[in-house]
């Protein structure tokens, strides 16, 4: 019996140990669980804090990219800089001082100094640059060709309520977020002849030098643009044209003569002060007319807005030098009338005038035309000017294809295509100023370059509706023409560059120029609604009645530039 209260005794005591070891086993693994979830909720709060991080430095790093476009300094102690607006950014975002700290980097002056060491290039440094290579930074940013890069590091605490139990109070993020904002290859396209100087009240003979009006207000806007551009990484051609383009050539210094030949990417202009200093010594109003040989007898010196000239030389300078990297081809054009000269076309250096646009031969006496070509005329004064714009007056407006080097299928759908060099008539007769910057329009947009359209005064949408003998006393001769062909041609032009990538059937028609020409949607040509008005804003089209409008124009079509690139 002794025997067995022993071993019973035993198996008590052996069973209250159980019990015990049981009690410390499950308040181990208590522990265990409230650790293993104290670990994860601090693992889960960083993860999202670092996805709040990256996605809070990536918005930083394209905000800083558009405001390096904007050319404003990288680190300015006293605000107004790109390392502010990205502080902003991440404030908002919720990483602010001083849990988070916050650097900038950018390339501002590419091959010029360090960056770590530079205020220009980067932003407050920290007590130590060790954590940082220069030569790194300046491989991963200063390119070259330049572009616009920025790099934005931020490290930020995230604490960790559990393992702060253990002394782990915090843990550091560390991310880098690169932005770039599109360099910009801009041409300006601005209309210099004698009728620039039509507020003046004087021939530009007389009122010239820089003492011609509208013409010294479209010099201080296009000026005032040049300034909001950021040199290296924007680029800027220069083109001026009266009845010929010119482009100014850096190799030359000088403008030359725009021959598609002859253009070279040195024309395209990469810094500042040459940029501006085109504008404000070599821009100049056309002062003196010659007359065009293929149009003799006439006293042809007044046809000087060769429209299609210009933007075909646009087109030609930024095809020439390719795209760069990143790039954005604009084009900025400016005009105070209606087409009335083309280039060069086949043998005829006049260009493109057809005979219907000639003053009636009635009012030629015995001398009636009455052949194609414009040289074989021989008769006596007096004479009226040729406009060399076909009569347009209905809806839809018939349009006439006739670009050369482009195949058939290139032309506009409606067009009336006449084709061939070879016959006279086809572009003798029906070809003309109005329909050769129509398809230079087009030849344009299909090389992705987005158009800003400028209209500039009463002639171009109140020319006179007839034409005028040139003899005095000034009397009306032949039929009448439509007043307002010089905006509805540039309202074209401003809808093919508007969208210029994208396909006709999916453009967008801001300025419904399409319904000059177009017979497809002659139903909307011909119902009450009509065109717009004229002298109304539409799309990338502005108009201004004198040049002190053109302030607000300019402004408006730089913030529409940087707009666009952020799209």
């Amino acid at each position: 019996m002794k025997l067995f209260r022993q071993i019973g005794l035993s198996f008590s005591e052996q069973a209250h140990k159980s019990k015990g070891q049981a009690i410390v086993l499950v308040a181990f693994v208590f522990i265990a669980l409230i650790a293993f979830t104290g670990l994860v909720v601090d693992v889960a709060s960083v993860l999202t804090r670092y996805s709040q991080l990256r996605r809070a430095l990536d918005a930083a790093g394209v905000q800083a990219a558009n405001q390096f476009r904007e050319a404003r300094p990288l680190y300015n102690a006293s605000g107004g800089d790109l390392f502010s607006a990205v502080q902003q950014i991440m404030a908002v975002q919720g990483f602010s001082q001083p849990t988070t700290r916050i650097r900038a980097f950018a390339c501002t002056n590419p091959g010029a100094g360090t960056i770590l060491n530079s205020r220009d290039n980067s932003s407050p440094a920290p007590p130590d640059n060790s954590e940082y290579d220069d030569g790194d930074l300046s491989a991963q940013l200063c390119m070259n060709p330049p572009r616009k890069l920025v790099r934005v590091d931020a490290q930020s605490d995230v604490g960790l309520p559990f393992l702060s139990v253990v002394g782990w109070r915090y843990v550091t993020l560390k991310v880098t977020s690169v932005g770039e904002a599109a360099s910009i290859d801009v041409v300006l396209v601005l209309d210099r002849s004698g009728s620039m100087a039509q507020e003046s009240g004087v021939p530009a003979s007389t009122c010239a030098p820089n003492n011609c009006h509208p013409f010294e207000e479209v010099r201080a806007n296009a000026m005032l643009l040049v300034q909001r551009l950021k040199f290296p990484y924007d680029h800027v051609a220069i083109v001026q044209f009266d009845r010929v383009p010119y482009i100014y050539d850096t190799a030359v210094g000088g403008f030359v003569l725009a021959n598609p030949a002859n253009m070279v990417p040195t024309m395209m202009i990469d810094n500042q002060a040459t940029a501006t200093d085109v504008l404000l010594n070599h821009f100049s109003i056309q002062t003196t007319t010659v007359a065009i040989p293929d149009m003799v007898p006439f006293t042809s010196g007044g046809l000087n807005t060769n429209i299609g000239g210009g933007i075909r030389t646009a087109t030609r300078i930024l095809t020439i030098q390719g795209r760069r990297r990143a790039s954005v081809w604009m084009t900025v054009f400016l005009t105070d009338g209606a087409p009335n000269a083309t280039d060069p076309i086949g043998n005829f250096y006049g260009g493109a005038c057809p005979p219907t646009s000639w003053p009636s031969p009635s009012a030629m006496g015995t001398q009636g035309i009455t052949v194609t070509g414009y040289a074989e005329h021989a008769g006596l004064a007096p004479y009226a000017e040729p406009t060399c714009l076909n009569v347009r007056t209905a809806w839809p407006i018939a349009r006439t294809c006739m670009l050369t080097d482009t195949l058939v299928s290139k032309c506009a759908p409606g067009a009336n295509i006449k084709w061939s060099l070879a016959d006279p008539v086809s572009y003798a007769y029906h070809y003309d100023p109005y329909d050769y910057a129509q398809d230079q329009a087009d030849h344009m947009a299909s090389n992705g370059i987005v158009a800003f359209v400028i209209g500039l005064g009463p002639l171009v949408t109140e020319a006179d509706t007839r034409y005028y003998s040139s003899y005095s006393p000034r009397t009306p001769v032949g039929s009448q023409r439509d007043p307002d062909a010089g905006e509805r041609l540039l309202r074209y032009i401003a809808d093919m560059g508007y969208d210029p990538d994208a396909k006709y059937a999916e453009k967008q028609w801001l300025c419904h120029s399409n319904w000059a020409w177009d017979p497809s949607v002659s139903k909307l040509a011909t119902s009450t609604f009509g065109p717009p008005a004229t002298s109304v804003n539409c799309g990338n089209y502005w108009y201004a009645a004198t040049g002190s409008g053109l302030k607000r124009v300019f402004e408006e079509i730089a913030s529409r530039m940087f707009t666009r690139l952020q799209q």
